[in-house]
């Protein structure tokens, strides 16, 4: 960076680590390139007893892009960074099942983080997949040549029951290709970021997800069932709020996302008015509670405010505001074929927005680093 600060990736075992290193005192400091995403922070270096240096953001990101520039012609990190990509592929395409159609009409919580739902009478019999995802006129067009008539839903039919991932199948490969930008450039950015360290939304700060791409691609099973598997799990928080975005992916640009030190002052001095008021868990983990409320203007648009019952420092409340065809288009969503969840689909937008904004700030960071997928 100058006489004063040098910033280095450096990596063990696992994880890549970015180096702080301070030339005046000698001091080092090793954190996760996660740090890099902090957006109200400046790097402070001390440069004597009484003096210091003050780095904003903007040029320490600037910095770690030029490191993961650099770190992007490593033949081991191209050869884990593609297969992290074909298991992100493979993971965002895994089905649930469902076997009674009462299932589908009111799809269990524990099922619906999914963007393909299949059903079958039982899990001996054939299954048909039904794409659970806002369509764009072109997808639905694509999907169509596809679909075939059928219980309880139209939608795919397989012969038997549904591979460990439907990547492969004709109707995903045919989405991957027509739309790159919604399913396969978000998969490929948040691949490599956090297999690079940045943020992957394991609990207690940790980054499970990424420690277990390091330990468990490198071998010759990466793609197996049993790696699927665990990495479903070390990621979970991870592939709801990727799920939600997927799914929501044509409709966010509908929704003004606004952070408000007062949500609901704010829908009173715009005109709204209250309709519904509900506390709601965070998920997936059920750690926090949010008071939410719905207010409509009476004119077609519509707005939430989110207030943490806990504030964490710094937190502010949320406040989205759309309009009520868009909510609706939202609610059919994340209904999955079955009865809409007004509270499932709006935390479900809420995790969208934030995967929205996570890819937006780490992209940058990425591109010099990046193949194409084009």
């Amino acid at each position: 960076m100058d006489e004063v600060l040098t910033l280095q990736l450096v990596r063990g075992k696992g994880l890549p680590r970015l180096a702080i290193l301070n030339q005046s005192t000698g001091k080092k400091k090793h954190t996760s390139l996660a740090w890099a995403e902090g957006q109200e922070r400046n790097l402070k270096i001390k440069t004597g007893r009484t003096s210091s240096r003050e780095y904003p953001m903007e040029d320490v990101r600037a910095a770690v892009s030029r490191l993961v520039e650099q770190a992007g012609q490593d033949l081991t990190l191209k050869a884990l960074l593609w297969r992290s990509v074909q298991v992100f592929g493979d993971l965002i395409h895994r089905s649930r099942s469902v076997y009674s159609e009462a299932e589908c009409l009111a799809v269990p919580e524990s099922k619906r983080d999914t963007l393909w739902l299949a059903y079958a009478p039982s899990p001996r019999d054939p299954h048909r997949v039904r794409p659970c995802f806002a369509e764009t006129p072109e997808e639905t067009q694509l999907l169509d040549g596809h679909r075939t008539e059928g219980r309880p839903w139209r939608g795919m039919d397989l012969p038997g029951s549904p591979p460990s991932s439907l990547r492969n199948l004709p109707f995903v490969r045919d989405l991957s290709h027509a739309n790159p930008d919604r399913w396969g450039v978000p998969l490929m950015t948040a691949a490599q970021a956090i297999l690079l360290g940045f943020r992957d939304w394991s609990p207690d700060g940790e980054q499970d997800l990424g420690e277990a791409l390091w330990a468990l691609l490198p071998g010759p099973d990466s793609r197996s069932e049993e790696t699927l598997t665990n990495l479903a799990g070390k990621g979970r928080e991870f592939w709801t709020r990727m799920t939600a975005y997927l799914r929501l992916q044509p409709l966010l640009h509908t929704v003004d996302p606004r952070e408000s030190d007062d949500a609901p002052g704010e829908a009173e001095a715009e005109g709204l008015k209250k309709r519904e008021r509900f506390s709601m868990m965070s998920r997936p983990d059920h750690s926090r509670m949010f008071v939410v409320q719905r207010y409509l203007d009476g004119q077609g648009r519509l707005a939430f405010s989110l207030v943490p019952e806990t504030r964490l420092p710094g937190e502010k409340d949320r406040f989205l505001v759309l309009q009520e065809e868009d909510w609706e288009r939202i609610l059919t969503a994340c209904a999955l074929g079955g009865e809409p969840d007004g509270q499932y689909a709006t935390f479900s937008l809420v995790q969208a927005l934030e995967m929205g904004r996570w890819l937006a700030l780490v992209e940058p960071i990425l591109r010099a680093g990046s193949p194409s997928f084009r």
